[in-house]
């Protein structure tokens, strides 16, 4: 099961943000709301070694950095990988 973490962001600093979570390497995927409706989402693949360190593209990050001077305010929503629990007796 995913773990969801939300936290309200300035629209100036919506880009810096997805790209910290992004960076961290634990989400799997981004959504970005405005007053609880649905921007977007942002699909991430963790810790695949073949992309390159979770990086987002940079038109992708343009089209964030023109929708973050657009709002005031919003909240960005992340799906973390939630850590396999270990059972007793295995490796």
């Amino acid at each position: 099961m995913a773990k969801k973490e939300k936290m309200v962001v300035p629209g100036n600093r919506l880009e810096e943000a997805v790209k910290e979570l992004a960076q961290r390497g634990d989400a799997r995927k981004i959504c970005v709301l405005n007053e609880e409706k649905h921007l977007f989402d942002i699909p991430l693949t963790p810790n695949d070694p073949a992309s390159p360190a979770n990086a987002i593209e940079a038109p992708v990050l343009a089209a964030i950095r023109a929708i973050g001077s657009l709002l005031n305010e919003c909240t960005v929503e992340v799906q973390k990988i939630a850590k396999p629990k270990k059972v007793k007796g295995t490796v």
